[in-house]
């Protein structure tokens, strides 16, 4: 049996792209539905209010400031997570390659942004899923 048979439908590297946007897609899912869940750790009161977690974030000029406290504040990161989770449902469900592509980018940006968010806390599966 030659090696291009034993690989049968991985050989193919949009095949390969598609299986892993898929399984990127299925962890990040759970992953997400988990921050949803206890979101409320995430709010004043929590264990991760932004008002602690912005201490260990650099200082930037007062208006990005305020679009970082606006994203990274209790309602905003709701919204974030919200967005993570369509742009994840995407890639496991969406068929087009145009889709695919754009939800792939979207869920990038949106894991980097998530990880100025929380810089504790996280396991080695979010450090990997930005690798991926």
């Amino acid at each position: 049996m030659s090696l291009d048979a034993g690989l049968g439908w991985f050989g193919d590297p949009d095949h390969v792209f598609r299986a892993s946007a898929v399984l990127l897609g299925i962890g990040q899912t759970i992953t997400t539905l988990e921050y949803l869940a206890v979101r409320k750790e995430l709010s004043p009161g929590g264990v991760y209010p932004w008002a602690v977690m912005r201490c260990s974030a650099p200082h930037r000029p007062a208006a990005l400031d305020g679009v970082r406290d606006a994203l990274f504040g209790a309602p905003g990161v709701v919204g974030l997570l919200v967005l993570r989770l369509l742009a994840a449902a995407t890639l496991v469900l969406a068929t087009a390659e145009a889709l695919t592509l754009v939800a792939v980018v979207a869920l990038a940006v949106l894991l980097v942004t998530f990880s100025v968010r929380l810089r504790w806390g996280q396991e080695a599966a979010d450090d990997i899923s930005v690798q991926v």
